[in-house]
């Protein structure tokens, strides 16, 4: 469940026993919240769109898997 607060804030549940993120919601991050921020700012900067974006994050294992 993802809640969208008036600020901008998202707030999403990992579903899970732990606060600990998944791959579910890596990929809800990646694809609702640092990829558009990514896009809106080469916008902001007039950067053409295939301008290289870097996010460095650290290593954990749902960060080293195939699947992410």
């Amino acid at each position: 469940m993802m809640i969208f607060l008036k600020a901008g804030f998202k707030l999403e549940t990992s579903g899970t026993k732990t606060y600990w993120s998944n791959q579910e919601k890596m990929k809800t991050f990646i694809n609702n919240i640092l990829a558009p921020y990514f896009n809106k700012k080469k916008l902001d900067l007039k950067l053409p769109p295939s301008q290289k974006s870097l996010w460095q994050i650290d290593a954990w294992s749902v960060h080293r898997s195939k699947e992410f």
